[in-house]
């Protein structure tokens, strides 16, 4: 694969050339320092950009022309990553050498369409559109809480903190209501001057066509203050864990546990974390399916998860309420049975396994493998080569470690009744 990235004005054009695949894909990424009072507006913004436009001005028409373009596919997705929050939009077409000559102009020229002419006419967008992503956004929020298994991180992050980890990426009905037709429009504008975007072209291109083709549809040469590092600090570590639990009508409980890391770089933010995850309980093979989930059958899931840009890991756990107190003992037991070194080099082979599998796994797809690009510029973590020859150096002694800079904070239960396993 060769690689190359332009600057156009403070924005970015990555493009990655593979004749692995018989499609393009094209993923724009709006980023910028997160504000909790906008996250419903950018929600909606995103919503309307792709429900018509200046030229296609229904969405029906939206289709059409997506389906003359040899049915383009595109979605838009708003995603928080650390303290930016990202508007992506991602566009995947097939080669025009599978289908005619002037597509993919055609299908960048789209795009832009979406991005850059939306249906606004005398200040304020389009009235159809409007009401109907209105309609769609209210029943979203109020089913968020609804996905029980989602709603418990949620609520346990809000009560371990204030700070961006802790905010509903969904976004909050009371501004939702706030949200006019013609305030959108002044947003739309101000957004767009603020934003940072980064282009990602993924497939058997060619740069210089790639290039001017952006220059052409994407106006954005606009200069902007550079961003921070999307990294946030980690929060400060209190001796006492707070504990909450609350009730709903639900059969099974959720129990979420929030674990702060202490500030990490390099190789211990970069890999030895990873296996510690795997080995405390990412996998099959890890300490809480093995001593919780089957010796002790005290769960029906139990499971670690890494967000390394908030410095904290989540733990969750399936469980009969009754079972409360001691899945968390078994969490704890198994949390300290990594600071004491209390697992295996086979356990640590196992997990390097597993992680460049995982690694393997994303050439499979665009946009696996998109993904790990972007990852890459973000973090400065390398190739998909050099992260598993960095991988195969970490030692047992820099996981127990890392192990000892993971401190339970928060545990938070979301309560059910009784429900008899199968």
């Amino acid at each position: 694969m060769d690689e190359k990235t332009i600057k156009i004005g403070s924005d970015t054009l990555h493009m990655i050339k593979t004749d692995r695949f018989k499609t393009i894909t094209i993923r724009v990424i709006l980023k910028e320092e997160i504000n909790k009072d906008t996250i419903t507006m950018r929600n909606f913004l995103a919503s309307m950009l792709t429900d018509s436009t200046k030229k296609y001005p229904s969405k029906r028409e939206l289709i059409k022309e997506s389906e003359e373009l040899y049915n383009v596919d595109f979605q838009t997705v708003n995603r928080r990553t650390g303290r930016f929050s990202n508007t992506n939009i991602t566009m995947t077409l097939l080669n025009e050498k599978y289908t005619e000559e002037g597509m993919y102009e055609k299908s960048v020229a789209f795009l832009g369409e979406i991005l850059f002419h939306p249906n606004i006419e005398e200040g304020a967008f389009n009235s159809k559109s409007f009401d109907f992503i209105m309609e769609n956004s209210k029943k979203e929020i109020m089913g968020m809480d609804e996905r029980k298994e989602n709603y418990a991180i949620v609520r346990m992050l809000e009560n371990l903190g204030d700070g961006p980890y802790a905010y509903r990426d969904y976004g909050y009905l009371e501004d939702l209501d706030k949200i006019t037709k013609e305030n959108l429009v002044s947003f739309y504008y101000d957004w767009l001057k603020r934003v940072h975007i980064d282009i990602y072209v993924l497939g058997d291109i060619q740069f210089n066509e790639t290039e001017n083709l952006f220059k052409k549809y994407f106006p954005i040469e606009t200069f902007k203050k550079q961003l921070p590092s999307a990294y946030l600090e980690p929060l400060k570590v209190s001796k006492k864990i707070k504990t909450i639990v609350e009730e709903d009508s639900i059969e099974q409980a959720k129990l979420t546990m929030g674990c702060v890391v202490d500030k990490v770089e390099g190789d211990m933010l970069h890999y030895v974390w990873n296996l510690y995850t795997i080995i405390l309980g990412a996998s099959p093979d890890s300490k809480f399916f093995k001593n919780i989930r089957e010796k002790h059958s005290v769960c029906y899931y139990v499971t670690a998860g890494m967000r390394k840009f908030d410095s904290l890991m989540i733990l969750r756990a399936g469980i009969d309420q009754e079972n409360f107190k001691k899945t968390v003992e078994l969490i704890k037991k198994e949390m300290k049975a990594m600071e004491k070194g209390d697992f295996s080099e086979e356990d640590i082979e196992k997990a390097k396994k597993i992680y460049c599998m995982a690694l393997d796994e994303t050439m499979d797809t665009p946009n696996s493998l998109l993904e790990s690009y972007v990852s890459s510029d973000l973090t400065g973590i390398g190739s998909l080569e050099e992260r598993k020859k960095k991988i195969q150096k970490v030692t047992k002694e820099q996981i127990v470690t890392f192990a000892k800079k993971v401190h339970l904070t928060t545990i938070y239960l979301l309560t059910g009744g009784n429900h008899e396993r199968n």
